[in-house]
């Protein structure tokens, strides 16, 4: 009978122990359950923006969408299509297109995967040029390939990445030698007739979204958000120099102002060349043209203000709208133009030092009577 009270007394002395063992654990428990309740509320309070953005996991209905069809483009690949197709929809040939192909392979390049096939290169860069190619439609280009315009937005980035990081500067260059400078004004003074004449210099506005930073400096003189974008061609209408970076509130003379381009010219990194014109007047350097939106300096030519007072003047003004614009100008067109920059062009302010700018004006206009004697013989 001893025995039998003791062994209960153990029992229940074991049964005490381990509901204190649970308390302790309960209450551990506890404590840890508020602690990692706290920790999360902490993060979901932080970060709830980020959340309330986030959408319920949905599963995907289809990987392509039914009806969905890259046929058009097909066509194209086939040799279904006329030749004269290709420039009308990708402006170039079939066979500068493959060439362009096969010099960005290496950059856009997919890689094969167990669920898809990656967009072939060929198919990248026509849909890239047929986007390009006008305004700019994704869901246009997408319907004309058979793919998505999240695919599209994809491919257009690489392809433009690639074109500007490793095609560009093997495309577009500045001269860098004295005989390089001298066969471009060589040439466009055959072709323009304007004697040392190195290219043809000009801006044009791309709308772009607006930007959260400095919003107002991308509003230009029409009241739309743009970039102002300035280029740089030669005689044969090929681009020198391209600078994309300013808003579309920035004045063309400030942006040559602040280019490597107009460095390059004042420094010698461009070879100057200059050459006599007319006897006993100075030599006149290699220089570029632009229209009245730009400041006149030695290496930059502009028109005489209202389109010239004297006939030589005014004949210069004509020789220099010519050479400027791409197509030929009759006329009527010279007429526009010239009253079009007398009372639509503003003035330019300026953009460096005064003093140096009133030497580079003074200088500038030297060179234009220069070519106003030359160009009146």
């Amino acid at each position: 009978m001893e025995n039998e009270e003791q062994a209960i007394a153990a029992l229940l002395s074991s049964v005490a122990s381990l509901a204190q063992v649970y308390s302790d654990f309960c209450n551990v428990t506890q404590t840890y359950l508020r602690r990692r309740r706290a920790i999360i509320e902490a993060i979901v309070c932080s970060d709830s923006a980020d959340l309330r953005r986030r959408r319920p996991y949905t599963q995907r209905r289809f990987w392509v969408r039914p009806g969905r069809t890259s046929a058009w483009w097909d066509n194209f690949v086939n040799d279904a299509v006329i030749a004269e197709q290709w420039r009308d929809n990708f402006q170039m040939s079939r066979s500068a297109m493959i060439m362009l192909s096969e010099k960005l392979r290496t950059h856009v390049e997919g890689t094969q995967t167990t669920m898809r096939a990656p967009v072939d290169v060929l198919k990248k860069v026509a849909c890239t040029l047929y986007y390009l190619r006008d305004d700019g439609r994704l869901r246009e280009t997408a319907n004309a390939f058979g793919l998505s315009r999240q695919c599209v937005s994809v491919v257009i980035r690489q392809v433009c990445k690639a074109i500007t990081t490793f095609l560009g500067p093997e495309y577009i260059d500045t001269p860098k030698t004295e005989a390089e400078v001298q066969e471009l004004v060589v040439n466009f003074n055959k072709t323009h007739g304007m004697p040392q004449c190195l290219g043809a210099i000009d801006c044009t506005h791309i709308e772009v979204k607006l930007s959260r930073i400095n919003s107002r400096d991308y509003i230009n003189s029409q009241g739309k958000v743009s970039l102002n974008v300035q280029a740089t061609c030669d005689y044969k209408y090929c681009f020198m120099d391209v600078v994309v970076k300013w808003p579309g509130g920035t004045q063309d003379g400030h942006i040559f102002a602040n280019s490597k381009l107009c460095r390059d010219l004042k420094d010698g990194t461009i070879p100057s060349c200059p050459k006599e014109l007319v006897e006993g007047e100075d030599a006149v350097p290699v220089f570029l043209l632009g229209d009245p939106a730009y400041t006149l300096m030695p290496n930059l030519m502009t028109e005489y203000p209202n389109g010239g007072v004297t006939p030589q003047e005014q004949h210069y003004g004509q020789a220099h709208i010519k050479a400027h614009k791409k197509e030929p100008v009759n006329e009527h067109s010279l007429n526009d133009a010239l009253k079009y920059d007398r009372d639509v062009q503003p003035p330019t302010r300026p953009t460096v030092l005064q003093q140096n700018a009133d030497d580079d004006e003074i200088e500038g206009k030297r060179v234009r009577n220069v070519l106003t004697q030359f160009l009146d013989l």
